[in-house]
């Protein structure tokens, strides 16, 4: 029954947040205490998974989905704040995607008629995607401007940088095309480096938060710091 299928989701979540709360020390737990507090609400307020209609299902994935983004989240700083430690970095990413692939799975296993997007939404959908390739892009970037871990950047490095501009590319907008002059004379292409300082936008972890807003594609804009990247 997906009713129960779905709480089953929740209660995980919920005691590993607890679990998670347990261990942090001196850590901010709002995100934790956030995601977990989510899963109670939920669980409380439909408490008969056998009256749960389609949009209950729905609603309450994308409350999943929220409390995923922000139990994630929480070891994500983590992440960055050590340096993406070379001991476990790859396997923390990895435990990251898939609390992410529960989102999908469990879309699918509860609307099965329903593509996933459509459930989540939009920005829920783009979220997801854009904090995937966003993860991938600051580990690569960390990995490659440490030049006591060049060792680290192998196959699966590569791969890893290939899944983090895709997924961010995913998402972003078309590159908007200059209006025509009217005179036949080519319109001056604006500085892309110009246009980042004036907004304020000085490196990539600025530009990956923002995401979107600019007039050119920044992904492709920093894949000049990545000068070996495969095409």
């Amino acid at each position: 029954m997906a009713g129960t299928l779905i709480r089953e989701y929740l209660e995980t979540l919920k005691d590993m947040c607890a679990d998670s709360l347990k261990t942090i020390g001196d850590l901010d737990p709002m995100l934790l205490t956030k995601s977990k507090r989510r899963c109670e609400v939920c669980l409380a307020g439909y408490p008969d998974p056998a009256v749960y209609t389609p949009q209950i299902l729905a609603k309450l994935i994308q409350d999943y989905a929220q409390a995923v983004l922000d139990y994630t989240y929480h070891e994500e700083c983590q992440l960055v704040d050590e340096g993406f430690p070379e001991s476990n970095g790859r396997e923390r990413i990895h435990q990251i995607f898939c609390s992410f692939d529960k989102v999908t799975e469990l879309s699918r296993r509860c609307l099965p008629e329903k593509e996933v997007t459509d459930v989540l939404g939009s920005e829920l959908n783009e979220c997801l995607v854009w904090r995937r390739g966003a993860l991938l892009y600051m580990y690569c970037k960390t990995v490659k401007d440490d030049a006591e871990r060049t060792e680290q950047i192998d196959a699966n490095f590569m791969q890893m940088l290939h899944d983090g501009i895709n997924q961010l590319k995913l998402i972003l907008p078309s590159p908007q095309s200059p209006p025509p002059s009217g005179d036949g004379e080519e319109v001056p292409k604006k500085d892309d480096t110009l246009q980042l300082i004036n907004m304020g936008i000085l490196n990539d972890t600025l530009v990956l938060g923002m995401g979107k807003g600019l007039t050119f594609d920044p992904v492709t804009f920093y894949l000049d710091s990545f000068c070996w990247y495969p095409e």
